[in-house]
Parts: structure tokens; sequence; C-alpha cells
């Protein structure tokens, strides 16, 4: 009598579909990890730029609420074109140009090409007066020290820049000379244009020394920078004109509407700033370069899409007047 034994077991075919759905869901899972840690960290440069963005528009808002100006009567020297298309010519002005300089400066970035990496030129972005700081050192003797300093923002090979500088008081009578005087001829001296190269060639600082006053670089990579101020429109028309197709209620509404700015010289503070800024983690850096240079729209599309973009409205606590 024989007897069959069982024995139990796989098929070939069994073991070969079995390693198949192994092997289909391995791929599966690493392809899933693999993106994953490619994410990671893409996502990790966004918060950090985003970090460094906001606390670039902490500061700016910081020093434009601190602002002072010395004289809430003088009118608007210059500006950019207005929204409303408002004549903005300098015959309006209460003071000369090439006697008074003003003491608000918002330079005009219209002109500044954020594909050109080499671009040498150092553009001014907003410059004026604010209380003095304490926090760091200066040659100055304290008799010569004015207790206010220049703030100035500049922008120098896609890089922020943020420059404090003491006023030196050189006679007994400096106190007496107009902000915008004493602004002008700070800045002038300061050689703004060697401390943002020295900035740029060695993020130490270890070149810094020499230069008077605080120097840092806020944000790298900027793609983009807009500034757009609003000043009272009282202070762009001309004090003496008499227009006789306006009425009473015309010319009081005049007296408090506020027209927009993309470069403004000024010695009264605007009613707000509005700022915008867009930076790339170094990640996309390569990426957005190339897309942006490209010759059509959809690259430029997606270039515009790419980084870290922010806006703020600065609302400054005087109507365009004095604070000093």
């Amino acid at each position: 009598m024989n007897t069959r034994i069982r024995h139990s077991g796989f098929t070939i075919l069994e073991l070969v579909v079995s390693i198949s759905l192994f092997v289909i869901i391995g791929a599966i899972l690493y392809s899933m990890l693999d993106a994953a840690t490619n994410l990671w960290p893409v996502g990790s440069d966004t918060t950090q730029e985003r970090v460094k963005i906001d606390r670039a528009l902490d500061i700016i808002e910081r020093d434009l609420q601190e602002a002072i100006t010395d004289n809430g009567n003088l009118i608007v020297v210059s500006a950019g074109s207005s929204e409303d298309g408002l004549s903005t010519e300098s015959e309006f002005a209460e003071i000369e140009p090439d006697k008074d300089e003003p003491a608000f400066l918002q330079g005009d970035l219209s002109e500044i090409d954020f594909t050109a990496t080499t671009d040498e030129k150092v553009y001014q972005v907003l410059t004026f007066a604010r209380p003095a700081s304490y926090r760091y050192n200066t040659d100055f003797k304290p008799e010569n020290r004015l207790s206010i300093d220049v703030v100035c923002y500049t922008y120098y090979r896609n890089s922020l820049f943020r420059h404090q500088l003491p006023i030196e008081r050189q006679t007994s009578n400096e106190q007496t000379k107009p902000l915008g005087e004493l602004i002008y001829k700070t800045v002038r001296e300061a050689k703004l244009d060697e401390i943002c190269k020295a900035l740029v060639e060695d993020p130490t600082g270890q070149k810094m020394e020499g230069y008077e006053g605080q120097h840092s670089r806020l944000l790298q990579r900027v793609s983009g920078l807009t500034v757009t101020s609003t000043i009272p429109y009282r202070y762009l028309l001309d004090p003496d004109s008499d227009d006789e197709d306006q009425t009473e209620t015309e010319q009081g509404k005049k007296l408090v509407e506020a027209t927009q700015h993309t470069h403004v010289e000024a010695n009264v503070l605007p009613t707000r700033v509005d700022i915008g800024i867009a930076i790339q983690s170094e990640h996309d850096w390569n990426q957005w370069l190339q897309l942006a240079t490209a010759d059509d729209t959809d690259s430029q599309a997606d270039a515009a899409a790419m980084g870290v973009i922010a806006s703020r409205r600065i609302v400054l606590t005087t109507y365009g007047g004095s604070r000093l």
C-alpha cells in the first residue's frame, strides 16, 4: 500500500509574483521617500527666507516710525510719476535743490535690472534721519556728536543694505544747518559704495574696519524691490497759485488728498510707505536667473512666481510734517 506525502510550499509562479510585487512596492516607497527628501530642503529654505524678509521689513518699519524732519512747511522738491497724473515739477518747490538737500529721499528703483548680477552701481533706496543710536562705537568726541543719525538703505548686486551713520558737528552752529544738508554731507563722506562692496566680498565684516557707523547686509538674492511713498497733495501744489476753476470745496479737498510716488525728494515725511520685496533661496537662485533671463513669456511668468514675496504698508504717525 503506497502512501503519498504532501509537502506544503510555493510554486515557482507564486514566488515570481510575490517578488515582483515586493519590488514594485519597494520602488513606490523609495520614490515617495526620495520626493519627501528633496522637498525638505526647499521647504526649509522657504521658511528661512520668510524669517529673513520679515526681519528686514521690521527693521525698515522701526526706522521709518522714528524718522524725523526739521521743517514741515517745505514741500516736495521733486517726485516720480503720480498715479493721478499730477504735475510734480520742482518749480512748485519752496526750496532750491542746489542749495538745500532733501531730508527724505526715496530713490528711483525702476532702473534696477535684478538679473544683472554683476552691476557695480549702488542704488539709494531710502535715506532719512532718526534719533541717534548709542549701540555702536564712534570716534567722535561727545561735544561733536549730534543726537541724530542718518539711516540709509541701499541696493547693490542683489543685496539690500542698511547703514546707520552718526552726524558730526563741525562747528558750533552745525545744529542750525538744514537737516537735509547734514544728511547729504554725511552720506557723501561715508563712501557707501566701498562699504557695500566690502560686505559682499567679505560677509564676516573684517574689511569694515575704518568705516564710521553701523553697516549690515539685510537680504541677499533680492529679485524684486519696490518702494512707493504717499505724500499729502498740499505739498505738491504751488502755494501761490490761484486756480479760478476750483471751488472752495475742491480746494479744501485737495489739501488732504495724497498721491503715490516711486521717486521722492522732500523735506517732509510721507503719510505712508509701501514696500515690496522678493527674494530667492540659495537652492532656487540659479534656476530663477535662468528663467528670468529667458525670452519666452512662460519662463518669465514662472520666474515671477518663484521665491518669497512680501509687502508691507508702513503708516507714519505724523501727517507729512515735522518731528524734530
